[in-house]
């Protein structure tokens, strides 16, 4: 499992349920996202780079997959973003075929292209049929913006053994709608697994944008996404039906030189603010009070940088099969807990 403490030190609804609250751009999170893949004013090999715990993520899906004793010969990959779990599902001798699902078409394929040493060709005006040509067990589909529409999207290649998502769930609007289609996408006894960022992340950040907000401006907007916390993750992947659910966190401490390091890495992670009730910008006022702060409360002089905090939630859940094990009825025990220990001297 994927833990403890990372030091990146660089210079300075459910069906029937009302229509969903939406809470993102999704405009504006899409137009982030694709300037992350290479094709937009950030190049492809920083916006990997600054990536990095998406590849750590990545890693762990695989893993937990192995604790599996069985094979998934068919693997959606939802909201695949550059493709790193990707690379590494279609590299399992167990997997036949991966289906890379995304809505940001300039993003996808990224890291399959640097992994390769390809680059879309100048005269090519068809990404999505050069990006599925590179790998044969690889293949990319364009998702809508729309997320009611994935399900239907993605009906002619399931049903699948195993769907993963990585980092990509905590954007959704109707994250309730989501997971219900991907119960629907699966095979009976077919595994989820998802990682999301959730609990307080980012909370430095959050901390220090309102109190300079506050400070120069009076009041605060919100800057820093809401997220959702274990529990009630655990209690959507249950009420859309799940069984075997888990749910569990991983805190991961990285260390930055400053604040300006931090944000400029998230804008390349394609996870900067996309939240419709914020103002939409910071002035330079209030992010140089807000820098000024976070050095000030979150230095690590050991580490030699500020800290960001990033609580990772991970997602297990099976579609229910008959052949699962199944709790016994209610009161068919044979035997009392307090009649444990009665007889020991």
């Amino acid at each position: 499992m994927f833990t403890g403490s990372l030091r990146r030190m660089l210079s300075s609804s459910a069906g029937g349920a009302a229509a969903p609250l939406v809470v993102f751009s999704k405009s504006a999170k899409a137009a982030q996202r694709e300037r992350t893949g290479g094709c937009g004013e950030f190049g492809a090999s920083h916006a990997v780079d600054a990536d990095f715990l998406k590849r750590e993520l990545a890693a762990v899906i695989d893993d937990r997959m192995d604790d599996v004793l069985r094979d998934f010969p068919t693997v959606l990959d939802l909201g695949s973003a550059g493709g790193a779990l990707s690379l590494r599902l279609a590299a399992r001798k167990d997997v036949n075929q991966v289906i890379a699902a995304d809505s940001a078409q300039a993003l996808m394929g990224r890291d399959l292209m640097l992994a390769l040493g390809r680059e879309l060709p100048k005269d090519s005006s068809d990404r999505l049929s050069f990006i599925n040509s590179l790998h044969p067990r690889i293949e990319h589909v364009v998702l809508p913006e729309a997320e009611d529409a994935i399900a239907s999207t993605l009906g002619r290649h399931a049903p699948f053994d195993a769907v993963v998502s990585n980092l990509a769930l905590h954007w959704m609007n109707d994250l309730p709608g989501v997971l219900s289609q991907i119960l629907h996408l699966l095979k009976p006894d077919g595994l989820f697994l998802g990682t999301m960022y959730g609990g307080e992340t980012l909370r430095e950040l959050r901390i220090a944008l309102q109190l300079a907000e506050t400070e120069r401006d009076g009041g605060i907007s919100p800057h820093v996404s809401p997220l959702a916390e274990s529990h009630a993750v655990g209690n959507l992947l249950t009420a859309a039906g799940y069984s075997l659910v888990m749910v569990d966190v991983d805190t991961v401490t990285v260390h930055y030189a400053d604040a300006f390091k931090l944000m400029d890495d998230l804008q390349l992670m394609g996870e900067n603010n996309a939240v419709l009730s914020s103002r939409g910008y910071v002035s330079k006022d209030v992010l140089m009070a807000a820098a000024a702060i976070y050095n000030e409360l979150f230095y690590d002089a050991e580490a030699g940088g500020v800290r960001a905090t990033f609580d990772v939630l991970n997602l297990v859940g099976w579609r229910p099969d008959a052949s699962q094990p199944q709790p016994l009825a209610r009161g068919s025990a044979t035997a009392s807990l307090k009649d444990l220990g009665q007889g020991s001297s």
